[in-house]
């Protein structure tokens, strides 16, 4: 209609921003196809963002909780990724995610370090500033020589009077140094958080990567018993399938292990055993590399109905 006319407004938000570094990543892809290279897999993609080769820095130096990696930058954004493979940028320390909330119902999670740059770094200390009793940290056993990987975070309130919380992690390397913020709630009013149904999982030891028997119980109280069962050695795990993939303990489903999820220890199921106990809780960590992912099949599944 030649009497409408085109308008700007100012929005903001994920539902803004997303589609706008959705179009820009799909400029990135088209011209390195055109260029005749592969295209980019998300983890370069992640690589050059937290590089900062895709975006205009804003507010303080670096990534910052305000404006994240800065503003994203199309030209900038092409032409890395037309550089990718040819100009390796230098190596730097990113950690994932740099701000961490124990709520009150959370006593557990992580961060994990990698190198998004070329060449090689050293982590040369993960350490507390300034030193709290409540907060313990622990190299998983993903962590490579060069310190690279997941660190387990637990916090123990015991003895904490109620309210708030803070501690720094320093991670230092050969090449940056990056601070980890991690804020934790003590309440009085000690409660259980409601996920939904929680499906729970018994492995046999030598093939842990396809369950054995499968329950689904409800969060609220999450009471599980496996009868009939074959005396072995058996993991148990306990998850959300948010997705209903059939795949559990995945970025972004709540999920725990029998003793812990850091701490994954097999049961001697020879007789009754009673009080098996999951903590499942939200974290930034996943189960197992995606190619080891814990799978059940939705034919072994069976409602365990809990008055």
């Amino acid at each position: 209609n030649e009497n409408e006319q085109g308008n700007y407004a100012s929005l903001q938000g994920t539902s803004m921003a997303s589609p706008h570094v959705a179009g820009v990543v799909a400029l990135m892809q088209s011209a390195r196809i055109a260029a005749g290279k592969l295209p980019l897999t998300p983890l370069e993609f992640d690589q050059l963002m937290q590089s900062e080769r895709l975006s205009t820095d804003l507010g303080s130096a670096g990534r910052d909780d305000q404006f994240g990696y800065g503003l994203i930058n199309a030209n900038l954004a092409v032409q890395a990724a037309l550089d990718f493979d040819l100009d390796p940028p230098p190596p730097q320390l990113a950690a994932t995610p740099t701000v961490i909330e124990f709520r009150a119902d959370l006593d557990a999670s992580g961060i994990t370090l990698s190198n998004v740059g070329g060449g090689e770094l050293d982590v040369t200390g993960v350490t507390e500033w300034p030193e709290v009793m409540w907060l313990d940290i622990e190299p998983s056993q993903s962590v490579d020589p060069s310190g690279l990987g997941a660190y387990l975070l637990h916090v123990d309130r015991a003895g904490l009077a109620e309210g708030d919380y803070t501690a720094t992690i320093r991670i230092e390397s050969s090449v940056n140094n990056i601070d980890v913020l991690v804020n934790m709630s003590v309440s009085a009013n000690a409660f259980a958080g409601d996920v939904g149904d929680i499906v729970v999982l018994l492995f046999d030891e030598e093939n842990i990567f396809q369950a054995q028997e499968v329950l689904v119980v409800s969060s609220t109280n999450g009471a599980f018993e496996f009868t009939n069962i074959a005396s072995d050695c058996y993991l148990v795990a306990a998850s959300t399938d948010i997705d209903n993939d059939f795949v559990i303990a995945e970025v972004g489903e709540a999920w725990g292990a029998y003793v812990s999820k850091f701490n994954q220890t097999p049961l001697i199921l020879d007789s009754d055993a009673v009080n098996i106990d999951i903590e499942v809780s939200f974290d930034r960590l996943e189960a197992l590399p995606t190619d080891n992912r814990l799978e059940y099949s939705p034919v072994e599944q069976q409602s365990y109905g809990i008055d």
